[in-house]
C-alpha cells in the first residue's frame, strides 16, 4: 500500500479558506432534534463507548478532527437507529473527544475553543 502525506497549507493560504462549509445540506434544528427523540431505544448501551474509542483513535492518528467527527457520529447514528443505544447518548459520548481534540488544534494545528468549537460540533451533529 502506498501511503500518500499531504502537507499542511501554508498559513497565509489557509487564512483565506472558510473554516466551515456551507451548512445548505446540513438538517435543521427540527429535524435533528426529532432524530433524537425518535431514537431512543438502548438494547446495547455499552456499545457507545466503541464510538467514542474509534473517534479517538481516529484523530491520535492524525486524521481530520472534522471528518472523524463526522464519519463517526453517522456511524454512531445508524447503530441509534438500529436501538443498540440511544441517539442522545451517542452525541454525548463523542462531543467530548471531539471538543478536547479541537481545542489542542487537532491534525491541523488550528486550535479551536468555546463557541467556534461547540458551532463546529452543531454542524456535525446536523
Amino acid at each position: 500500500m502506498i501511503e500518500l502525506i499531504v502537507p499542511p497549507l501554508p498559513d497565509e493560504l489557509a487564512e483565506l479558506l472558510d473554516d466551515a462549509s456551507s451548512a445548505k445540506d446540513s438538517a435543521t434544528d427540527a429535524q435533528v432534534e426529532a432524530f433524537i427523540a425518535a431514537h431512543t431505544t438502548a438494547t446495547r448501551p455499552e456499545l457507545v463507548q466503541g464510538w467514542a474509542t474509534i473517534l479517538a483513535r481516529h484523530i491520535e492518528a492524525g486524521n481530520s478532527c472534522h471528518m472523524s467527527g463526522l464519519s463517526v457520529l453517522a456511524g454512531g447514528m445508524k447503530e441509534a437507529r438500529a436501538g443498540y443505544f440511544s441517539a442522545a447518548e451517542a452525541i454525548a459520548a463523542l462531543k467530548p473527544v471531539f471538543i478536547n481534540a479541537v481545542a489542542l488544534g487537532g491534525s491541523t494545528g488550528k486550535i479551536r475553543t468555546g463557541s467556534t468549537a461547540e458551532s463546529e460540533w452543531s454542524g456535525i451533529v446536523a
